[in-house]
């Protein structure tokens, strides 16, 4: 069976209850748990080891998108490389009649 990997935000009241649904399910697992409160996140990991804690969002980003992330970079390079390719060889064509 295809297990989804789940990032909760926010581990308060309902936080709390949606965190055992996700555990309990089999086709969830729960990755992530993202909180603010420090008492929170060692609530989290006391009852789910297996979860990763944070304070930070930008941590479960870092994670989830990693690959993704790579990609697109490594894109963007290419692109800005063609492009500042065309703006130097532009900017050398260019002669001293246009530039006035």
């Amino acid at each position: 069976m295809i297990t989804n990997e789940v990032a909760l935000i926010g581990y308060g009241y309902w936080g709390e209850k949606l965190a055992r649904v996700i555990e309990k399910s089999s086709c969830a697992n729960l990755r992530w748990c993202c909180d603010i409160s420090k008492p929170n996140l060692e609530a989290v990991k006391k009852l789910f080891p297996a979860t990763n804690v944070t304070t930070q969002l930008y941590d479960i980003l870092k994670d989830i998108f990693r690959d993704e992330t790579a990609r697109i970079i490594e894109w963007e390079e290419k692109r800005l490389d063609t492009k500042y390719k065309e703006a130097w060889e532009w900017a050398l064509n260019f002669s001293d009649e246009e530039r006035k």
